[in-house]
């Protein structure tokens, strides 16, 4: 019940649901804190991410996610290399 789009190179929200804020703590890691929180840690988050460069990324949690947020880590393919996203989008569903 949040979803958020945003431009991790820059640090831009460009359009969100339920979502306080998105911060870059450092390339490639991201904090999406809920404006409600979640009931729990147990909801789903899905998304997609565009690398700066023409490399393939994917996301994955960064830690355990918690009923007011979850931690992000993007990073290329081929090495895991952190990757500042120039389009980063996810949604979380569950019970709040």
């Amino acid at each position: 019940k949040g979803w958020v789009q945003f431009n991790g190179a820059l640090g831009q929200i460009g359009n969100s649901f339920n979502v306080a804020s998105v911060t870059r703590v450092t390339t490639g890691d991201y904090v999406i804190a809920w404006d409600r929180d979640f009931a729990n840690a147990h909801y789903a988050v899905v998304g997609m991410v565009n690398g700066t460069a023409s490399v393939p990324v994917f996301a994955q949690y960064n830690g355990s996610p918690s009923a007011a947020s979850v931690a992000i880590h993007v990073c290329s393919t081929n090495t895991c290399t952190a990757n500042d996203p120039v389009d980063a989008a996810f949604i979380a569903i569950g019970v709040q």
